[in-house]
């Protein structure tokens, strides 16, 4: 009797293993379509506020320039042209972000983020010769960012 309980547990054991590793494949792939969809938003965000970027869609809501510069940080590694975009907004744009707001969501996002704002803002002290950063500047100015030149298409106007 003993034998024919342990391998009921084992199958059911068994059964649970095959269950959790199914809903596992599915959860992670649940979560890499929400950050192919939240990469994809930033994109047009980015375009919208005028960033050089092609992007098939058109923003269809305000855009929070400070909640973008942290949602690209986070994603960075998902998608490396967003550091690109963000260098560019580091040398060319810092001083349109609104340096108390980026403080005030700093504690909404996780540490790596707030590492990586740490690498945004020594490039805009030291590229965008932008000072009101320095109190969030680290000593890393991170990846070096392939191109600035993604400042081209914004409006003579916001310099």
């Amino acid at each position: 009797m003993k034998e024919g309980l342990g391998k009921g547990l084992q199958s059911s054991r068994q059964s649970w293993i095959r269950w959790w590793s199914k809903r596992n494949r599915m959860s992670s792939l649940r979560i890499n379509e929400l950050e192919q969809a939240v990469i994809e938003a930033a994109w047009i965000q980015w375009a919208a506020l005028g960033s050089f970027l092609e992007s098939d869609r058109h923003a269809k809501s305000i855009v929070d320039p400070e909640a973008l510069l942290f949602i690209s940080l986070c994603l960075r590694h998902r998608e490396g042209r967003l550091w690109d975009v963000v260098g560019s907004w580091a040398k060319h744009g810092s001083n349109l972000f609104s340096i108390q707001r980026v403080k005030n969501l700093q504690k909404s996002f996780p540490d790596q983020a707030n590492d990586r704002l740490a690498e945004f803002a020594t490039l805009a002290k030291t590229e965008g010769k932008d000072h009101r950063w320095r109190s969030l500047a680290g000593t890393n100015p991170g990846p070096t960012v392939r191109t600035y030149d993604l400042w081209k298409a914004y409006p003579s106007v916001w310099q």
